[in-house]
């Protein structure tokens, strides 16, 4: 037999209170991840933009930007997924998947393009067969252009 020690209107008020709270709670906490979502999203889409115009000015990127804890420099995680495919080279949208799984900050719209556009003017990265397909320099020396120049046709 099981001893209550709360009168039995004021136990069943209270199991009620504590139902209504923790559903309270639940809808806090669901609110709660979706603006940390939406917070880390425009975050990262800050970080790459930002990344982008460093990039593109020839700066490297400032150390600010990096400097959220969950901001990954997508170049270095790019470099990391393509050293894992054992020198093999990947398909830039599969890539910038990778990359974003990783913590790597791009642009939520376009993410593959960015990546795309980050690789052309890093010279670690080349694209050694096809097009849209990239892989390291480091595994592939032959390769004399970086992945963004092409040979002039003539």
């Amino acid at each position: 037999m099981s001893t209550s020690y709360l009168e039995t209107g004021f136990r069943q008020l209270a199991e009620r209170q504590l139902l209504e709270l923790e559903s309270k709670l639940k809808e806090a906490e669901d609110s709660i991840r979706r603006l940390d979502e939406e917070r880390s999203q425009i975050n990262a889409e800050v970080l790459a933009l930002r990344s982008l115009l460093a990039i593109d000015s020839g700066q490297p990127i400032d150390e600010h930007v990096n400097s959220h804890p969950y901001a990954v420099d997508p170049r270095d995680a790019a470099i990391e997924v393509l050293r894992e495919h054992g020198g093999k080279d990947m398909h830039y949208k599969l890539l910038a998947g990778e990359v974003m799984h990783r913590g790597g900050r791009l642009p939520s719209k376009s993410p593959a393009t960015a990546l795309n556009a980050i690789m052309n003017r890093d010279d670690r990265f080349v694209r050694p067969n096809r097009r849209g397909y990239y892989a390291l320099r480091e595994h592939h020396p032959d390769v004399k252009e970086n992945a963004g120049r092409r040979n002039a046709r003539g």
